[in-house]
């Protein structure tokens, strides 16, 4: 539900969409912190966390519990993409990472005809109402590392960038639209949201029950993000990122393992020795995974 705010120059109501008053065009707040920080979120959110704890207690897995959240809250936000992606983002202070409809948009992409691409603009508009096209989408990282499947690069993003633009969601909004069967018109469910701040809080409130009683804090990081396998599809905490990123966004980039092809190739040994050096020279360390 789109939250109504109050300018504090002209006192004129408006809904939460625009990032700036449309009366007296004076600069409004990112509008997913402010969908996020809604009374009713944050309400059924703190529920959700005081059940989670009580189960805690209970099923004696208090300390794992705290340290899930303790990982969670020192989590990143982090997208994958293709090494091409990485070089162009690399390339130039001028190069922004591009969104799905600003792709579409401009005619450089197709849609793709699957049910994602055929539904995606109607999820967007109810999680993001408004305000869609302004989300870039990530997901929080214990490790620094993303999904392979979206290409193979990890790109983390700086917290001081990011932190006072972005939410966190209980997972990949598509699948849990589909999760819950809700329809079109139907007003979403509250406390599966909330600020970068109480990513932490979601995190407990969406994965205590997968907690075990003497489980180390590498078994509870993993729970954070659980790669595509044959029986199951990806899971993870999505973070809703508003405005543009470009490299400068960006704290350190991680390439996953290469292939043996690639390492014989010169051509792209080059080419990597030289985005390399091209981040390093603006502090943004480039790992690469052997």
């Amino acid at each position: 539900m789109t939250s109504i705010l109050t300018c504090g120059y002209c006192h004129i109501d408006f809904p939460s969409g625009p990032q700036s008053c449309p009366h007296c065009a004076r600069p409004s707040l990112f509008p997913n912190v402010i969908d996020a920080a809604a009374t009713k979120e944050v309400e059924s959110l703190s529920e959700r966390y005081d059940d989670a704890l009580q189960h805690a207690k209970q099923a004696g897995i208090a300390s794992e519990l705290a340290c899930l959240e303790q990982v969670a809250n020192q989590s990143e936000a982090c997208f994958s993409r293709t090494i091409e992606e990485l070089s162009r983002l690399s390339s130039s202070d001028q190069e922004l990472y591009t969104t799905h409809y600003q792709l579409v948009g401009a005619g450089a992409r197709i849609p793709a005809n699957n049910k994602w691409d055929k539904f995606r603009g109607a999820v967007d508009e109810k999680v993001f109402p408004n305000y869609k096209e302004h989300i870039r989408f990530a997901l929080l990282t214990p490790n620094g590392m993303g999904l392979n499947y979206y290409g193979d690069c990890s790109f983390v993003l700086r917290e001081d960038m990011i932190a006072h633009r972005s939410s966190a969601f209980e997972e990949n909004t598509m699948v849990f639209m589909e999760k819950h069967e809700i329809q079109v018109m139907a007003v979403l469910p509250t406390g599966y949201r909330s600020s970068w701040d109480d990513r932490g809080k979601l995190a407990v409130a969406k994965l205590y029950k997968r907690l075990t009683p003497g489980m180390k804090e590498k078994g509870v990081a993993a729970l954070l993000i659980t790669p595509k396998t044959r029986q199951t599809t990806d899971d993870f905490i999505e973070i809703h990122v508003y405005g543009s990123i470009s490299i400068r966004t960006v704290s350190y980039v991680t390439i996953h393992k290469q292939t043996s092809e690639q390492k014989k190739r010169r051509a792209y040994q080059l080419r990597l020795k030289a985005m390399k050096e091209r981040l390093a020279a603006l502090n943004i360390q480039c790992k690469v995974e052997s």
